[in-house]
C-alpha cells in the first residue's frame, strides 16, 4: 500500500470511527429519552390513580353528607309532626274539662226542652238517647271528627251554634223519632223487643193514635 492509499484508508477509518461514536451517542441519548418518557408515563399513571382514589373519596364523602342531610330532614319532619300533635292535643276540648261539661249539658238540656220533657216521661225512656246520639253525629260530621272532645277549642262557640241550630230544626228530632219508632215496631213484630220496652212502645203508639205525624 503506498502512502496515498494509506492516508485514504486512515481517513476512511477515522470517518467510520466518528460515525460509530455518533451512532453510539445517538443510541445512548435515545435510550435516556425513552427512559425519561417511561418515567413520565409511570408518573402520569400514578397521578391518575391518585386522582381516581381522591375522586372516589369525594364521592363517598358526598354520599355520607347526603345521608346525613336526609337524616336531618327526617328528624325535622318528625319534630314538626310531634309539635303538630302537641299543639293539636293542647287545643281541643279534651283538655278543657269546663267546656266539655258545657257542651254535653247543653245537648241534654235542649233534648229535654224540645222533646223528652223529663226522665219520667215516656218520650225520655224511648227516644232521649237516640236524639242525643243523633245530635252528636251531626256535630261530628260538621267538624270532621270522631268525638266532640276532638273539636278545637277555637271552634267551641261554633260547636254550640251547631247544637242550637240542630234543635231549632224540628225535622231533625222528627227524623230521629220516626226512625227509632220504626225500629221498635220491627223488633216487636220479630219478637226481639224486651216486654217492658214493648209495653212502653205500645203506650206511646196509643198516645199518638198510631200516627207518626203525631209523634212530635
Amino acid at each position: 500500500m503506498n502512502n496515498m492509499d494509506f492516508d485514504d484508508f486512515r481517513q476512511y477509518a477515522d470517518m467510520n470511527n466518528k460515525m460509530l461514536i455518533r451512532m453510539n451517542e445517538m443510541i445512548k441519548k435515545g435510550g435516556d429519552e425513552t427512559s425519561t418518557n417511561a418515567n413520565a408515563v409511570n408518573k402520569a399513571i400514578k397521578l391518575m390513580d391518585q386522582l381516581k382514589n381522591e375522586l372516589s373519596l369525594v364521592k363517598n364523602d358526598n354520599s355520607l353528607l347526603r345521608n346525613e342531610l336526609e337524616d336531618v330532614k327526617q328528624e325535622n319532619r318528625s319534630l314538626r309532626e310531634r309539635q303538630d300533635k302537641i299543639e293539636e292535643i293542647a287545643f281541643i276540648l279534651k283538655t278543657d274539662e269546663e267546656k266539655k261539661i258545657v257542651l254535653t249539658k247543653l245537648i241534654q238540656k235542649l233534648t229535654f226542652e224540645n222533646f223528652t220533657v223529663n226522665k219520667n216521661n215516656i218520650k225520655y225512656k224511648l227516644f232521649h238517647r237516640s236524639i242525643v246520639t243523633y245530635c252528636y253525629s251531626k256535630l261530628y260530621d260538621y267538624f270532621g271528627v270522631k268525638s266532640y272532645q276532638s273539636i278545637k277549642i277555637s271552634d267551641f262557640d261554633k260547636a254550640l251554634t251547631v247544637i242550637y241550630d240542630f234543635y231549632r230544626n224540628k225535622l231533625n228530632i222528627k227524623r230521629c223519632v220516626d226512625k227509632r219508632l220504626n225500629t221498635y215496631i220491627k223488633d216487636i213484630n220479630n219478637g226481639n223487643l224486651d216486654p217492658h220496652e214493648e209495653k212502653l212502645v205500645n203506650k206511646y203508639l196509643d198516645q199518638i193514635e198510631g200516627d207518626l205525624k203525631n209523634a212530635i
